[in-house]
C-alpha cells in the first residue's frame, strides 16, 4: 500500500520541480480511502461517495 498526496495550492513555477521529483510516471493502482486535511485547524475529514 502506498500514500499519494495531492496539492491544492500548486504554483505554475513549481511544475518542473514536481515532475522531476515524481519521475514523470503516473501512479497506478486503486483508491481504498480518501481524506481531506485542513491545515488551519489541523483536522482530517474522510471523503466518501455521495
Amino acid at each position: 500500500m502506498s500514500h499519494l498526496s495531492l496539492a491544492l495550492r500548486f504554483r505554475d513555477a513549481d511544475l518542473r520541480l514536481a515532475r522531476a521529483v515524481a519521475g514523470g510516471q503516473r501512479p497506478t493502482g486503486s483508491v481504498v480511502a480518501a481524506r481531506s486535511y485542513d491545515g488551519t485547524d489541523r483536522s482530517v475529514t474522510a471523503l466518501t461517495d455521495q
